[in-house]
């Protein structure tokens, strides 16, 4: 965050808070409070993260399986997992795109992107322990390539997987 922003957020707390700035630990206190707020783990409870699987997979070519293991917060989604991932593993890349109703969904994994040419996508399937192996559950839906909408439990394991899709 820039720090005229997050100074303009200090005063904004401060003025909220009636805390008078001249006094030193007051806004110490008023900036760590700001810093927390707007931090990327703000709010989240890291305390007991809930760990999870990647299992990249290609189901187009014939290719070896890449499995990675990362975390959310409490209640966090795929989609800030997959980022997580993303920072703390070089090996792992993705990329989604925006759709305006549906949200982010998956495009690219590791430099393979889909084609609507070849009829490739990348579906996301989950496998809780000791269930089998189904699409994404979204809501009321089933939506197997959008990312920002599930949260993951502890152990399950996330597959991304691609593959092509029917006529």
């Amino acid at each position: 965050m820039k720090m005229a922003t997050l100074l303009s957020v200090v005063l904004l707390v401060s003025s909220v808070a009636n805390i008078h700035t001249d006094e030193e630990e007051n806004v110490a206190e008023v900036y760590n409070t700001a810093h927390k707020l707007y931090s990327n783990d703000a709010g989240c409870d890291l305390t007991s993260p809930t760990n999870f699987y990647v299992l990249v997979k290609n189901s187009v070519l014939p290719e070896p399986d890449k499995n990675y293991k990362t975390y959310v917060p409490v209640n966090g989604t795929l989609l800030g997992g997959l980022r997580r991932l993303q920072k703390m593993n070089g090996s792992f890349s993705f990329h989604c795109t925006e759709n305006d109703d549906y949200g982010p969904y998956l495009d690219c994994v590791n430099g393979l992107k889909a084609n609507t040419t070849e009829r490739t996508f990348w579906e996301l399937l989950v496998e809780k322990p000791n269930k089998p192996i189904i699409p994404l559950p979204i809501g009321q839906f089933v939506r197997s390539e959008c990312v920002g909408c599930y949260i993951p439990t502890e152990n399950d394991k996330i597959i991304l997987n691609y593959t092509h899709w029917s006529s």
